[in-house]
């Protein structure tokens, strides 16, 4: 008996997958195949196969599957730098790994000091330092010759300007990416920490950090090991603090020790506060509508020292429509470089600002049939009670053509719920255990 409905047969071959690329990709895709892709495609040849349809085991540990996978790590391979090869000819990009490319590592330390002032109460004082070295950064290599770029010969530049394909290094390509062990960076911090351990129904903790980290520079055009600046995640104040109590209401409690109607309402609450303070992250000063020519990456000038840049007093006004809005930072403290020159200001100088952010938490629990049912009541408060509105970074584009979108807010941190929101609120939730 023969089957007709087609439901036996083996499945089409997953490769060569069709390779389409729409117009004006910045990477195209080349791969007809992938491991998982070939692997399953000659599997299923073998059913194709009449010499070899016998073979009927595809368990992992079988020598003939295994043959099949080392293939299908060979083809996987052989694809991945086909794409690669088929991007830089079609592209003109090009990856150079560096041949003295070593491994990076990483260097941690720390020293710290702990002191028991009383049976419930401990201090810490830590220190923690990390380095990065020597850790992998694409570079792009094929840029405008520096002599020409900054050359001071307004005449050639001009002409550089208006075809600068032409005077790249290696004109023949465009971004000729050097993967190499560019990149070294640090952090350092001090913490002191307060604990009061559980004791009398009272847990507290209270931290401050002080901290710097540090990393090469993303704004330069060229490389330079000693460029370097803070990173974007550094944050060099946090402070944080919880405070649980139980309150000694209700029974076996200092006040209204006993049961009833009164221990169900007001016994057996406790209550969270927690507070976050944390410094804002560094901000950069981008640039566009200038109306100089340049022939590599120019920050802007800083006129004033960076210190000086923030709005003293600063209040936001109205917060629609975002015109409206008072800067953060004083546009007047920079201004466009010159042609064919570099400006004066570092990566990520300004910081944004910082968040201050409270809540606190109130639980009740109650045991029913027996104690065979736990209902639980939790009522929660988010930034509250100061409700302060923790808003994302600011614009920090130079746009003299646009002067009313800068340093101007368009969002908060987070949702309704989690850390940082820009809305004050109260959630309340019943939990139920049996």
């Amino acid at each position: 008996m023969s089957c007709t409905c087609g439901c036996c047969e083996p499945l089409a071959s997953l490769t060569p997958l069709q390779v389409e690329n729409r117009p004006a990709l910045s990477a195209i895709a080349y791969r007809i195949g992938t491991y998982a892709s070939f692997r399953e495609s000659m599997l299923e040849e073998i059913v194709r196969t009449p010499e070899l349809a016998p073979l009927t085991t595809r368990r992992d540990d079988d020598y003939t599957v295994t043959i099949l996978d080392l293939w299908a790590a060979v083809a996987d391979v052989l694809t991945f730098y086909q794409e690669r090869y088929a991007n830089e000819a079609f592209l003109r990009t090009a990856t150079w790994r560096d041949p003295n490319l070593r491994n990076p590592y990483v260097m941690n330390w720390s020293a710290g000091f702990q002191y028991q002032m009383a049976s419930t109460w401990v201090v810490n004082l830590t220190y923690q330092g990390t380095a990065g070295v020597g850790l992998e950064r694409n570079w792009n290599i094929n840029q405008i010759p520096l002599s020409i770029a900054l050359g001071g010969n307004r005449a050639l530049q001009d002409t550089v300007f208006q075809a600068q394909q032409n005077y790249l290094m290696y004109p023949q390509f465009g971004t000729i990416n050097l993967l190499s062990n560019f990149n070294h960076n640090t952090w350092h911090s001090g913490n002191i920490t307060l604990e009061k351990r559980y004791g009398k129904g009272l847990v507290l903790n209270a931290s401050y950090n002080y901290s710097k980290s540090l990393s090469n520079s993303d704004q330069l055009g060229y490389y330079n090991r000693e460029g370097k600046a803070r990173t974007s995640y550094d944050q060099e104040n946090s402070f944080g603090a919880y405070v649980i109590y139980e309150l000694p209401v209700g029974k076996g409690q200092k006040w209204l020790n006993r049961g009833g109607v009164l221990n169900a309402v007001l016994g057996g609450w406790k209550v969270d506060v927690s507070e976050n303070i944390l410094s804002g992250i560094p901000l950069s000063v981008g640039s566009s509508g200038s109306p100089n020519r340049y022939l590599t990456a120019s920050p802007v000038n800083a006129l004033v020292p960076v210190e000086q840049v923030k709005i003293d007093h600063w209040s936001m006004g109205n917060r629609f429509p975002t015109a409206a809005q008072n800067p953060y930072f004083d546009i007047n403290a920079f201004a466009y470089p010159a042609s064919y020159t570099v400006g004066s200001l570092g990566a990520r100088v300004l910081q944004a600002p910082g968040i201050w952010w409270m809540q606190c938490f109130a639980t009740k629990s109650w045991k029913v049939l027996d104690e065979r049912l736990k209902l639980s009541l939790r009522l929660d408060g988010h930034n509250l009670p100061w409700k302060r509105p923790n808003l994302s970074a600011p614009n920090t584009t130079y746009n003299l053509n646009s002067v009313t979108s800068w340093a101007r807010f368009t969002g908060v941190l987070g949702d309704f719920s989690n850390f940082g929101t820009g809305q004050a609120n109260v959630q309340a939730s019943i939990r139920a255990e049996f």
